[in-house]
């Protein structure tokens, strides 16, 4: 990116990172490392901003992939209950974030991350 004259980065972590989760959840290793990316794009986009390389990161919510296809019925129904959007979200309502922050509308955005999690109600 430095010898093409600069470039976007976009990090993709999670919103789990603003959240709280009860005990026995068994979730503190993938926030600790989701928080870790927060760091690290805010490093990066510190140091990189003088080769014109931007840095940003989306936080989605819950996203109805693969790894949430588990989820049991009665958790989706939680979702629904603390969001305002009342679905999971999909891998193209992230898709849409990430090309605005790769795009030239997005030059003076650094360091930044964006949250996509449909309206998530911290209740």
């Amino acid at each position: 990116m430095k010898k093409a004259g600069g470039g976007s980065i976009v990090a993709i972590g999670s919103d789990a990172v603003s959240m709280v989760t009860p005990p026995g959840f068994g979730f503190s290793h993938y926030i600790t490392s989701k928080m870790g990316v927060v760091g690290l794009v805010r490093a990066l986009a510190s140091e990189l901003a003088a080769d014109n390389i931007i840095v940003n990161a989306v936080h989605p919510g819950i996203t109805d992939t693969e790894g949430a296809s588990g989820m049991p019925n009665e958790q989706k129904a939680q979702v629904y209950m603390q969001q305002a959007i009342k679905r999971l979200g999909t891998p193209a309502d992230i898709a849409g974030p990430v090309a605005f922050l790769t795009s030239d509308d997005a030059r003076f955005v650094t360091g930044q991350t964006l949250v996509v999690d449909g309206g998530w109600l911290r209740l």
